[in-house]
């Protein structure tokens, strides 16, 4: 198992403002708002309206060095309908990150946000092979491996330097108004609550989790398993893996990690062509076309400019988003 470690300061906050510093990431299919995850929890319902606002984004701190491109922290950013029971700031589910590194459609390792209480850790687990599937993450979380179903490789304990969970409005609209009565941005799923009085810090108000995780112990991962065999790379070669290789993300949530289902980022699992054992890439997006649940191989070595000028991850040509967009 490696230790997480981290070379320097990261310069990204948790809190800071999605647009000047995260990046969108599509998911092959509009991040809807419905209910639709098995544990029907608003800490497990990924919601975005499809357009401005969206349920997944991503953003990379390189810590600025030029003689290396093997070091760094990823950030990633996770809309959902509201917070479980009352207001404790902890979100009590799983936030799974599935990741294709080696471009053929299946996930090769996961990214989890995970526990309850003060047991909850940030850990990087590899996938058995061929999980290219809703049902694959499904079967794959209980088949093969001796931990919720895959091997834990890295982890560190969450705390307050690597996660947050709180409103959507306290990050991105913090100095406004609140008694407009006005929630459509920061409530949409119209909340638990709907047609009660409100106030800022509401569960039934949208929540992002933003954590981190270390991109030095990720590479060092993926080079390590690579040279072991563990990879089925197709002819892809990732001995020298760093931020600029591409890869493929998706996001899922769980109530626990046994039973990876309650919703997948992208995919309307009460849609009636919905079916779980269709792969990533054949998933209808809802729009007459396919690849809904796995996003475009992205860049990690493309550079946003952002006010602290430093690369952010995943540059805007390979995600063809436009960052001036509008996001709450």
């Amino acid at each position: 198992m490696f230790a997480l470690h981290s070379t320097s300061e990261a310069v990204i906050a948790l809190n800071a403002l999605t647009d000047s510093n995260f990046i969108e990431v599509g998911l092959g299919g509009a991040s809807d708002s419905v209910v639709d995850n098995q544990a029907n929890r608003p800490d497990l319902e990924l919601v975005g309206d499809g357009a401005s606002l969206g349920a997944f984004y991503v953003a990379f701190d390189g810590y600025d060095t030029t003689n290396t491109t093997q070091d760094g922290s990823m950030y990633f950013r996770i809309r959902v309908a509201g917070e479980n029971g009352n207001s404790d700031g902890v979100l009590g589910g799983n936030i799974y990150i599935g990741i294709d590194i080696t471009g053929n459609g299946a996930l090769d390792y996961m990214i989890e946000h995970g526990g309850s209480g003060n047991t909850q850790a940030i850990s990087l687990l590899r996938m058995a092979d061929g999980v290219d599937s809703p049902a694959d993450v499904v079967q794959g979380a209980v088949a093969e491996y001796d931990v919720g179903g895959v091997a834990t490789t890295a982890s560190v304990t969450v705390d307050a330097q690597n996660s947050l969970f709180a409103t959507v409005k306290s990050i991105d609209d913090p100095n406004s108004a609140f008694n407009d009565g006005n929630y459509a941005d920061y409530d949409l799923d119209n909340g638990l609550k709907d047609g009660e009085p409100k106030s800022a810090d509401d569960s039934a108000f949208d929540r992002f989790l933003t954590f981190t995780f270390d991109f030095g112990v990720f590479g060092e991962v993926v080079r390590q398993d690579f040279d072991d065999g563990e990879l089925n790379t197709a002819g892809r070669d990732l001995g020298l893996f760093d931020d600029t290789y591409t890869f493929s993300m998706l996001v899922v949530t769980s109530q626990n990690d046994q039973n990876i289902n309650s919703d997948f980022g992208g995919i309307d699992g009460t849609a009636d062509d919905y079916d779980a054992s269709i792969p990533f890439t054949d998933q209808p997006d809802g729009n007459g076309g396919t690849g809904a649940g796995l996003s475009v191989p992205v860049d990690p070595g493309g550079e946003v400019p952002e006010p602290a000028g430093y690369a952010l991850l995943f540059g805007l040509a390979t995600l063809g988003f436009v960052a001036s967009r509008r996001r709450r």
